[in-house]
């Protein structure tokens, strides 16, 4: 029955994103809407279900609400930027290596 249910498109069974995923085909085969009712039906223990929900507050719920858009734009921004950072890194790292080098030949002359 479960399956039913599921392929007809009535329920949602799955990850975060499957959620997500799953309120977004609503809300366009909608064309929008104001409110998600989320019903459970003893399908786990009050353990379970407790978990269930903080992973919808804290993964589904942000995507509807804006407050992932700036997270996700940093994100997409860094994943571009990411091999120059490394290679900015890695060159600053080999200068402060070298840097670090000469000043500690001059502390051992000195020493002599």
């Amino acid at each position: 029955m479960r399956g039913n249910w599921v392929d007809a498109g009535a329920w949602c069974i799955g990850t975060p994103d499957d959620l997500a995923e799953y309120i977004n085909r609503l809300d366009e085969a909608s064309r929008g809407f104001g409110k998600l009712i989320i019903l459970a039906s003893d399908l786990g223990t009050r353990e379970q279900m407790k978990y269930s929900y903080k992973l919808v507050a804290r993964y589904v719920m942000p995507k509807f609400q804006g407050t992932t858009t700036s997270l996700n734009m940093s994100n997409q921004v860094f994943r571009n930027l990411r091999e120059e950072l490394i290679e900015t890194k890695n060159t600053a790292l080999a200068d402060a290596k070298e840097a670090h080098e000469k000043e500690s030949t001059k502390w051992l002359k000195r020493k002599d």
